[in-house]
């Protein structure tokens, strides 16, 4: 229901549309329905930014954090079947454009030996290289050349790695210093629906077969759905607990492969802001679902002692998901 709650969302708001027009008392029902939801439409639509007050705070200097599921920079072109483009480097011409004080990155691909690798992501946030400071720049949890990794401006005093049982996902994190302050930073990649390529690309072909094979197909579809929401719950779990430990203020982003309307979103989200709903504005997406639908997957959730003055989620079609860029000021 979390998954299909959008597109609920949409046909309500057009039944009251609809009801309106023809002068009905059904669109209570459909009014209805949208109020008993309205926690959940915050976390997915706010008010668009032109018709928001223009906040100079967000032009001040503050705490650029970002985060971007690069999807190992369409290493097998999904994106580019022709391998034609130069995914990676329009990525890293985004990146260093946004000039992030921490930078969060998931699915991570290269072909170099660690420290050469990790020394690109430092050029990719255009984050310079002090080998004075063997822990300023990089913590990470690279499995056969790709996994999460997490780069800072400013020094790191301790990193970890929250490993998954069974699983090739993860979620590390970082303590940063900045100035007199200390927080750590949570970059998750959370397991998946766990869906093979073949079986999303049969999804567009449903309409063929018998009904028999339809019913067979959708049950295994089914069956696998089950098995990632319960691992990913497992994962949440680890993670949240972790979290609620931490000695310090944490910023908690990445890739939770889950919507605002779910189990791994409220458990992530318990007690901590999210910046998209304190700053963001419009129709809250990070992945386009079967090509057409945008839902919100990637987030950047922080404790009190920080503020968003400033959300950032554009549409680069460098990946199947989309960066996140947040700037953090002191909380009040």
């Amino acid at each position: 229901m979390g998954l299909v709650y959008p597109l609920i969302l949409i046909v309500n708001v057009l039944f009251v549309l609809f009801w309106m027009l023809m002068r009905r008392w059904y669109l209570l029902l459909s009014l209805g329905c949208i109020l008993i939801g309205w926690g959940y439409v915050q976390r997915q639509v706010r008010m668009p930014a032109s018709l928001q007050r223009h906040n100079p705070a967000a032009d001040s200097a503050g705490l650029t954090v970002m985060t971007y599921n690069v999807r190992a920079f369409d290493l097998y072109g999904y994106l580019d079947t022709t391998h034609t483009r130069d995914i990676r480097g329009e990525v890293y011409r985004f990146v260093h454009g946004q000039q992030p004080d921490v930078l969060c990155v998931q699915e991570y691909h290269f072909a170099d030996k660690r420290p050469k690798a990790l020394r690109s992501v430092l050029d990719m946030a255009g984050i310079p290289y002090d080998s004075t400071r063997s822990l300023q720049s990089q913590v990470y949890g690279l499995v056969n050349g790709s996994g999460v990794v997490t780069v800072s401006r400013y020094p790191i005093v301790n990193r970890g790695i929250l490993e998954f049982p069974g699983s090739g996902n993860m979620t590390i994190y970082t303590d940063i210093v900045r100035g007199a302050d200390t927080f750590r930073v949570y970059n998750c990649h959370l397991h998946s629906f766990g869906l093979r390529k073949a079986e999303t690309d049969l999804l567009d072909t449903i309409s063929l077969g018998g009904v028999e094979e339809k019913t067979d197909f959708l049950i295994r579809i089914g069956h696998r759905m089950r098995e990632g929401f319960l691992r990913r719950a497992a994962q949440v779990e680890q993670v949240a607990d972790h979290v609620g430990q931490s000695p310090y203020p944490v910023v908690v982003c990445g890739d939770f492969n889950d919507v605002p309307a779910s189990y791994t979103y409220r458990k992530l989200s318990h007690g901590l802001k999210d910046a998209f709903v304190t700053a963001g504005s419009g129709w809250g997406g990070t992945y386009t679902l079967r090509r057409f639908f945008p839902v919100r997957i990637d987030y950047i959730l922080y404790s009190d002692q920080f503020r968003a003055v400033k959300y950032h989620s554009p549409d680069l079609d460098l990946s199947d998901h989309e960066p996140v860029v947040v700037k953090l000021g002191a909380g009040q």
